[in-house]
Parts: structure tokens; C-alpha cells; sequence
């Protein structure tokens, strides 16, 4: 009984409640993060006609690799590619 007693004077019984919930809130917060905020990583946002408009910076390299898978596929693929990529940009 006297270690539990011992325990209370250390930490208050709705001490540890508090630490467990805030525990895991950063837990979670950690797991998933604010996956809006990271686009604003790969680009910048420029105004035009009074409005802010995203504009993605792509490394030189990379749409030159880009370039190069497009021009590889076969019109099929290419299609399905420009069907995949218009919808997720309509979302």
C-alpha cells in the first residue's frame, strides 16, 4: 500500500490520465500529418487575376525523365496515364 501512496504524491491519479490522452494525440498527430501542407512543398503560389494559383516546380532532370517515359508508352497507356492524372487533379 505504501509504494501506491508513494505514486499519488509523485503524480495525482488524474495526472497520468492527461499524460496517456496527450501521449497520444502527439502520437496520432505524428502518424498522420497534415498531407495539405506538403504540397505546398513541391511548388509555389503565385497570384494571377487576383487569384492565387498553384504552380508546380519539377527539377529539370526529372521531366526530362518524364518526357522520355511518355514518349515510351504505347498510346493506350499514354491515354489511361492523361485519364488518371486529370481525375486526381480534379479532386
Amino acid at each position: 500500500m505504501e509504494s501506491v501512496t508513494r505514486i499519488n504524491r509523485i503524480a495525482p491519479p488524474g495526472c497520468w490520465r492527461k499524460g496517456i490522452i496527450v501521449l497520444l494525440a502527439g502520437l496520432f498527430c505524428h502518424i498522420f500529418p497534415a498531407f495539405s501542407a506538403l504540397a505546398v512543398d513541391a511548388g509555389r503560389l503565385i497570384e494571377k487575376d487576383g487569384q492565387y494559383v498553384f504552380v508546380e516546380n519539377m527539377d529539370p532532370a526529372k521531366r526530362e525523365e518524364f518526357k522520355k517515359r511518355l514518349e515510351s508508352m504505347t498510346p493506350e497507356q499514354r491515354e489511361e496515364f492523361r485519364k488518371r492524372r486529370q481525375e486526381k487533379a480534379a479532386q
